[in-house]
């Protein structure tokens, strides 16, 4: 008998959840295991639990920690130090000075920055196996700029299908709120609630339609989770019109095509041959970011049911990166809601900030 290993997930570059069997090896004509790799953004041991670390404040990572649990845990290895190179490394198995890619890549970067179309990456190679391959979230490979693929580049590195973001950093935070309030008035991107000067605990959320459409509902007092209307609105992809009931459109100043960091940014998807850029007015552009990326791998997971072809899906979370936002509030599980303030400039609450979006991430990824 010899032990064999189904590696399931990978996170953070350092965690991989395997399962050991004694049994007999399959039959070579059996099909080939499905894979999960999941990459989080900027998120290190020293933050992990699982590993030993995270401080009086740790992130609660329940379904990372089942995973750490169950599978193995590597404790000794290295990984490129930012966000392009330890996906190319990652994703082609080379170092950056095989692959080109030194450095995270910005607009200004050109196209022999990026991983060459030429590269054997992971999909490509899964694909001599007869994989299908997709990638949701955050792709930072190659492109847009200075690219002839433009979107189309998580395509042109193999993989079949691509829903997410192709530059991949999640854009500012919009402190106008939707253009309720002065730029620079609310730097979580969202208006808080009435005990902090200049919030509501009620008002009208538009969100926009198709067809140059809005619609709206009216909000009042914190939900369950303790997310003011601000937020509630926020997640549903709307702006608040703070202590405003629901008219026959929004009232004029309320901006919907600006982008909001992990709340509001333009989607990309490659599917097809096809190339799809969504605007910041589609409803699959607005919402938070880990639920958008999980609930698209679900569904394309959910496709493959039917398929005899085995899959290989890559979750890459945008969180926690930068800018930091708080997330909404059913997917925190530690109480560190209730610690958060509505000033996501300061050092202490940033690092609140932080651990509340990777226990989202962690609540997600169950």
């Amino acid at each position: 008998m010899r032990t064999r290993f189904v590696c399931a997930l990978a996170a953070s570059a350092t965690l991989i959840s395997c399962s050991a069997s004694t049994d007999p090896l399959p039959a070579v004509e059996a099909r080939p295991p499905n894979i999960l790799f999941v990459i989080l953004d900027d998120v290190g041991i020293d933050q992990m639990s699982a590993f030993g670390y995270g401080g009086l404040e740790a992130p609660a990572m329940p379904t990372i920690d089942a995973i750490a649990g169950a599978g193995v845990r590597f404790r000794n290895t290295w990984s490129m130090p930012e966000c392009s190179p330890g996906r190319a490394a990652l994703l082609t198995g080379r170092y950056p000075l095989r692959n080109d890619v030194y450095q995270a890549l910005g607009p200004k970067d050109l196209a022999n920055s990026q991983i060459d179309p030429w590269e054997v990456t992971a999909p490509k190679l899964l694909a001599r196996a007869g994989y299908e391959s997709a990638m949701f979230g955050k792709f930072h490979l190659a492109g847009p700029e200075h690219n002839e693929a433009g979107n189309g580049t998580p395509a042109q590195l193999g993989w079949d299908h691509f829903h997410g973001w192709t530059g991949g950093l999640p854009g500012s935070i919009d402190t106008t709120a939707g253009g309720v309030a002065p730029p620079g008035t609310w730097s979580c991107g969202f208006v808080p609630g009435a005990s902090v000067p200049g919030g509501a605990d009620a008002g009208a959320c538009w969100v926009p339609q198709p067809g140059g459409r809005a619609s709206c509902v009216e909000l009042a007092g914190a939900n369950e989770a303790g997310d003011p209307p601000g937020l509630q609105c926020l997640t549903r992809g709307g702006v608040l019109v703070p202590d405003a009931p629901c008219g026959e459109a929004p009232p004029e100043g309320v901006v919907f095509d600006r982008e909001n960091a992990h709340y509001v940014s333009p989607l990309v998807v490659n599917r097809g041959g096809a190339v799809e850029e969504a605007g910041l007015l589609d409803a699959r552009s607005r919402g938070f970011r880990s639920t958008l990326e999980v609930d698209a791998a679900i569904a394309w997971i959910r496709e493959r049911a039917a398929s005899k072809r085995p899959w290989m899906a890559t979750v890459s979370f945008s969180s926690p990166h930068t800018p930091l936002q708080r997330p909404p509030g059913h997917l925190l599980r530690s109480g560190i809601g209730s610690r958060l303030t509505a000033d996501c400039t300061d050092p202490l609450n940033q690092r609140r900030l932080a651990d509340a979006l990777i226990e989202a991430l962690d609540t997600e990824l169950g």
